[in-house]
C-alpha cells in the first residue's frame, strides 16, 4: 500500500484526530485505511517524530483494517485513545 506524511501545523491532538478520522472514513470502500500519527515537539528531530508516527501506523496495522493509531510524544500525556476503529461510508 501507499504511505504518505501529512503535516498539520497549529493543531492539537484532538483536532488532528478529527481531521484524520474524516480522511479515513472517506477512503474508498474496497480499500482499507490505517493511519498512524503523533505530535512533534521542538527541539525534537523530525526523523524521531516520523519514526514515532511510523510506529503508530504499525500499531494500527496490527489491530486490523480501518484504524487510526496515536503514539504520544514522550513528554505528553494524551487523552486520545491510542487506537480507534472507524467505518468507511
Amino acid at each position: 500500500g501507499e504511505e504518505f506524511v501529512v503535516a498539520m501545523l497549529g493543531r492539537d491532538v484532538g483536532s488532528s484526530h478529527r481531521v484524520l478520522s474524516r480522511i479515513g472514513a472517506n477512503s474508498h470502500q474496497e480499500q482499507s485505511c490505517r493511519i498512524g500519527y503523533t505530535c512533534w515537539r521542538p527541539p525534537e528531530a523530525l526523523a524521531t517524530t516520523v519514526a514515532r508516527a511510523d510506529a503508530a501506523l504499525y500499531r494500527g496495522k496490527d489491530r486490523g483494517r480501518n484504524q487510526i493509531a496515536y503514539l504520544a510524544h514522550p513528554s505528553t500525556a494524551g487523552n486520545v485513545p491510542d487506537v480507534v476503529r472507524f467505518a468507511p461510508p
